[in-house]
């Protein structure tokens, strides 16, 4: 005796081969019908079938239970049971034997409940003939096949998605707990060196006093850098738990650069960076969170200037597109290799080989600035070509009354 196996799903004519001994179970109540259907299977051309039965819903289900069986046909009903109710008892189409339900008159309701049971096949048994017989075999063992290969594999990647979402849930957390113990002690020495930087309780006196001035700056410098990554990133994994309220309010466009650009024109000064502004007259408004607005603008003006070489340039321009308002960032930079231009938006991920880049960032910059405009309901493009620059638009909506019921 040999089992019926699917040799290659790519045809149903694999399913079966001549000259192999097939064991069938026939789970239905015996009788005229049932001989029939004996005398069907010995009928086929080449067949080689041994069959058994089952009368009650139990035996039938231990049978099945051996995984010996090439096919079960299966009647309507049997003893303190139904076929319907066998098939889904022995899991359907993850049963390792392909079941195909046998009624006598086959309605749209007992084809649809058989279905979804886990039958592979509804056939009325009344009609069958060797040949039809036959096909009905080949079929359901390949369909089956095919199914359960299927059915196994979605299953995989359900576990696989629910590890990742899991995995991804606790480095969430574990970036937000990080960030907030982080965030304690360099706000105490940013106060500290402020007090020492402004000589609030009496001056740095003596021939050091110059390099204790300046060490003091440095390190109020180096800590506010500091606190601005780890607020991106806390800021980032807020975002990626869903847990992140914005708080619109109506914002001059005109004011909002203006900002950025103070707080950015000594960095794009020291690197001898022309660091432009070029707004509308009209002076649009958006209605958007300000403090994420100046971020995610702050976070893309200084890639740029990062990325520009000095002797460069860096434009921020602002128009109205239809009911969008859109902030274009260009740099007269290195630009970006086609290939790089999907990783840059992933968080951590930077363009370009190590020692090709200017020194500092942590590549959370761009993904940020994208998953802010998100939360307005907008956007952020990038468009590069190596060796001329980059820029980077972002995008919001303009209509108040739009964006406040998204936000509401």
């Amino acid at each position: 005796m040999t089992e019926i196996r699917v040799m290659d799903a790519a045809s149903p004519e694999a399913a079966t081969a001549d000259g192999e001994t097939v064991e069938v179970l026939i789970a239905a109540p015996g009788g005229e019908e049932t001989s029939r259907f004996e005398d069907l299977l010995a009928a086929i051309e080449g067949g080689g079938f041994r069959c058994q039965h089952a009368e009650t819903l139990k035996e039938a289900l231990r049978l099945l239970g051996s995984g010996r069986f090439g096919i079960a046909f299966v009647g309507e009903s049997l003893d303190a049971g139904t076929g319907i109710s066998l098939i889904r008892a022995a899991g359907g189409r993850l049963c390792p034997t392909p079941m195909v339900l046998l009624s006598a008159n086959a309605s749209a309701e007992t084809e649809q409940a058989g279905l979804s049971a886990g039958a592979v096949d509804i056939v009325e048994h009344r009609d069958l003939t060797a040949s039809m017989l036959r096909r009905v075999i080949r079929y359901a063992q390949f369909n089956h096949d095919t199914t359960r290969r299927l059915i196994v594999e979605q299953q995989r990647y359900r576990d696989l998605a629910a590890n990742a979402s899991a995995a991804s849930g606790e480095k969430t957390m574990f970036l937000a707990h990080m960030s907030h113990e982080l965030r304690t002690p360099l706000n105490a020495i940013l106060g500290f060196s402020d007090v020492i930087r402004h000589e609030m309780f009496g001056k740095i006196e003596g021939a050091a006093a110059d390099r204790y001035i300046e060490y003091i700056r440095d390190i109020h410098e180096s800590s506010q850098h500091l606190l601005s990554l780890i607020n991106d990133l806390l800021d980032l994994s807020k975002i990626e738990a869903g847990r992140f309220e914005i708080a619109p309010v109506e914002i001059g466009l005109g004011n909002l650069v203006g900002e950025v650009k103070r707080m950015l024109q000594e960095l794009a000064r020291s690197k001898e960076i022309d660091l432009t502004v070029d707004l509308p007259s009209d002076g649009m408004e958006i209605y958007a969170d300000r403090r994420l607005m100046v971020q995610a603008i702050v976070n893309v003006v200084a890639n740029a200037i990062k990325f520009t070489p000095k002797g460069g340039s860096v434009s921020i321009a602002a128009q109205r597109q239809g009911q969008n308002a859109v902030i274009a960032i260009s740099d007269t930079g290195c630009g970006i290799a086609p290939e790089d231009l999907a990783g840059v938006m992933q968080p951590f991920r930077q363009a370009g080989p190590l020692e090709t880049r200017p020194e500092g960032g942590t590549g959370l910059g761009l993904p940020l600035a994208r998953s802010i405009m998100e939360l307005h309901q907008g956007g952020l493009e990038i468009e590069s070509e190596p060796g001329r620059g980059t820029q980077v638009s972002i995008w919001l909506p303009c209509n108040v009354r739009l964006l406040s019921a998204a936000a509401g």
